[in-house]
């Protein structure tokens, strides 16, 4: 499936012009502004992929590793890995938790969906 297929057309909800909720289940319950601000960074899009098939809690550098190597750099790098957790930390898990798609305990620095 394109890209732009699941943002619309047949992986539309009826009613909402946004993607269905068996794309990303957390989002269900978003408005579409707020749907569409959570998954307009493929950063956040990955998180959310990660958390659903992974046993919760996840732990935020076992979750910037995960991504690291989705975005195609190698896992093993340290210094890529510590700044996937800095943006992590600081701006896509706060978003997702002020939305109620994941959990994020900033203290123990885990992650549940």
């Amino acid at each position: 499936m394109a890209a732009d297929e699941t943002l619309r057309g047949s992986t539309d909800r009826p009613g909402t012009g946004h993607p269905s909720s068996h794309c990303y289940p957390s989002t269900a319950g978003l408005s579409r502004d707020d749907h569409h601000r959570v998954l307009a960074s493929d950063r956040r899009r990955h998180v959310l992929q990660i958390v659903a098939a992974r046993p919760s809690p996840v732990a935020l550098e076992a979750l910037a590793a995960a991504v690291v190597a989705r975005e195609g750099d190698d896992p093993a790098d340290e210094t890529a890995r510590e700044h996937a957790a800095i943006s992590l930390h600081h701006v896509h898990l706060p978003l997702l938790d002020e939305h109620g798609v994941v959990e994020y305990d900033t203290d123990e620095r885990r992650i549940a969906a």
